[in-house]
């Protein structure tokens, strides 16, 4: 979650517009996830739903950085940076899905698990799949730049800024 602020400025070429966010969306993702464990361990259903509000909430302030780097970005996109954008759209979608659910069926008819291929298609495939196919595509690009592990990093090219 704190990785796809960064990672995704730098796939835009823009610097984190809002850095203060960053914190905050790491304690409420971190909060959410233990909510729904707790509660589906316990069979607490005010505890599942307050861990899907609360990871609704993480995932806006993870969008309202992603949105700005987004909306600050210059150059056209290369690819990894297309699909990690495109990713992020799966993200809130599915755990509205997941929220909604839970407050439409109610704790006696949850495992009827209707919306699990829905939610299935939209977290994992959409949202963490195409996450890393972008990451895995971009580091496959660095890798291609390099052609031997055995030597060292180059440094700095010399007729650099200031030379």
């Amino acid at each position: 979650m704190g990785t796809l602020h960064t990672f995704f400025a730098s796939l835009t070429g823009t610097t984190l517009r809002h850095p203060r966010l960053q914190g905050p969306t790491f304690i409420l993702w971190l909060l959410g996830v233990c909510e729904l464990a707790l509660g589906a361990a316990f069979a607490a259903d005010a505890v599942v739903a307050s861990g899907w509000l609360t990871l609704v909430l993480a995932a806006a302030l993870l969008e309202i950085n992603l949105l700005a780097s987004l909306r600050g970005a210059t150059a056209p996109l290369a690819l990894p940076a297309r699909l990690i954008a495109l990713a992020q759209a799966f993200l809130p979608a599915g755990l509205l899905l997941a929220m909604a659910e839970h407050f439409t069926l109610g704790p006696q008819r949850r495992s009827s698990g209707q919306a699990r291929p829905a939610l299935a298609a939209l977290l994992l495939l959409g949202w963490i799949g195409l996450t890393v196919a972008g990451s895995l595509l971009h580091l496959l690009a660095i890798l291609a730049r390099v052609e031997n592990f055995a030597r060292p990093c180059p440094g700095p090219p010399k007729h650099g800024i200031g030379r």
